[in-house]
């Protein structure tokens, strides 16, 4: 159950960093 929840947050944390590494590159190319 435990190993299931660390699975998620691992896919969670992933996406934020892939969104805001995105977020910050659009931002260099707007810039």
């Amino acid at each position: 159950d435990s190993k299931w929840l660390r699975s998620q947050l691992q896919i969670l944390a992933s996406i934020v960093l892939h969104v805001s590494q995105s977020h910050s590159h659009a931002r260099d190319l707007t810039g």
